[in-house]
């Protein structure tokens, strides 16, 4: 076993060596966020403060979630509210959730509402009726500056989208905390997914979190459409590792490198969630899979707080 491990981080050390010799760790990034007040129409995003809870002694807890177009929000809503991991949660990552006009509100809106909690929301796309799908961020103390980043568009052939990071500063006690979420696409080689995840990387404050859905499939994919199972591929690909490996190349700790699976699917679970900090130490992680209201489970980081100067 401790072999195989072995095996599997030198593939992933080589892999992300690979991927930075071919240019893609050093690439410039033209892209810029587009702050929430520019944004109208559509996709315009929503920013909303709750009354701040104090600062947190000793740990502050962040969450990332994806929660599967929010088709279970209730089971999201109860889980928050009575599971003592997501009850510790400061800051809360969500992947796909949405917002329908016939519910009156969006499910961030939702949620942060029923958690007493501030919430930044920003549509990634719009559906026919009107709806929106995107990332929101909630948190237990004030939002002061929310934004909105395009990252690099793939065409998947099928159901592409467009993918973003949103980035917001929270003001917690007399700190301020930056926070960058997004969600990465799925049926892409490791290359692109680390070109999509460039942007985000190359824009990333000096001190902060960076967390969501990195889609971070064991797969290479045949015309963007079908998976090569490692059998089919050259070698075994640990494309999570590859990216945990870039991360810290770029001075981020990757507290949820051995997370394990992240996925609640009936088969072919594996890791695609992560949480990276830089310039905050890491007290502990896990992954929260006694929530079954997604296809995803939560996965946490408590973070020191306060930071060390």
């Amino acid at each position: 076993m401790l072999a195989r491990a072995t095996a599997r981080s030198l593939l992933a050390a080589a892999l992300a060596a690979a991927l930075a010799a071919c240019g893609y760790a050093d690439r410039p990034s033209p892209r810029v966020y587009v702050p929430f007040e520019a944004i109208s129409g559509p996709l315009q995003p929503e920013l909303r403060n709750a009354a701040a809870a104090p600062p947190p002694d000793g740990a502050l807890r962040v969450v990332t979630f994806n929660v599967h177009l929010g088709e279970e929000i209730a089971a999201v809503e109860a889980a928050f509210l009575g599971n003592p991991t997501l009850q510790a949660a400061g800051v809360v990552l969500l992947e796909e959730i949405d917002a329908h006009p016939a519910d009156g509100v969006s499910q961030a809106a939702r949620l942060a509402g029923a958690l007493g909690m501030s919430h930044a929301y920003a549509p990634a796309f719009a559906y026919p009726d009107g709806g929106t799908h995107g990332i929101a961020v909630l948190s237990r103390w004030p939002i002061t500056s929310g934004a909105v980043l395009d990252l690099p568009f793939f065409d998947l052939v099928e159901n592409s989208e467009r993918r973003i990071a949103v980035h917001v500063t929270l003001a917690v006690g007399d700190r301020t905390l930056a926070v960058t979420a997004l969600h990465l696409d799925t049926r892409i080689d490791p290359n692109d997914r680390l070109e999509q995840l460039l942007p985000a990387v190359d824009l990333a404050d000096p001190t902060c979190i960076l967390g969501g859905d990195f889609n971070s499939n064991p797969y290479l994919w045949a015309g963007r459409v079908l998976p090569l199972l490692p059998v089919q591929a050259a070698a075994p690909v640990d494309v999570a590792g590859a990216i945990d490996e870039f991360m810290r190349s770029r001075g981020f700790s990757a507290p949820t490198s051995g997370s394990g699976d992240t996925t609640n699917l009936s088969i072919g679970n594996t890791k695609l969630d992560s949480i990276y900090l830089r310039g905050y130490q890491p007290l502990g992680s896990g992954v929260a899979r006694d929530v079954d209201a997604s296809d995803h489970f939560p996965v946490w980081v408590d973070v020191a707080w306060p930071p060390s100067p």
